[in-house]
């Protein structure tokens, strides 16, 4: 899972629940958009994993 936040906190939180975590790089915002290392992340529409959640909800139904 990937975790992007602006709360430096959150590593601490998640080491201390015993969940590994560890910081792989940082987000910047620059005139051109926002990038993460080299490449341009687009802001999604949704949340793929919701929709495969809930199309397998309704299959289980």
């Amino acid at each position: 899972m990937i975790i992007v936040t602006d709360k430096a906190e959150v590593k601490d939180a998640l080491l201390k629940e015993g969940i590994e975590a560890e910081i792989i790089g940082r987000v910047e915002e620059v005139e051109e958009g926002v990038y993460l290392g080299n490449k341009r992340i687009e802001k999604p529409t949704e949340d793929p994993f919701w929709r495969a959640f809930f199309d397998l909800q309704k299959k289980a139904s």
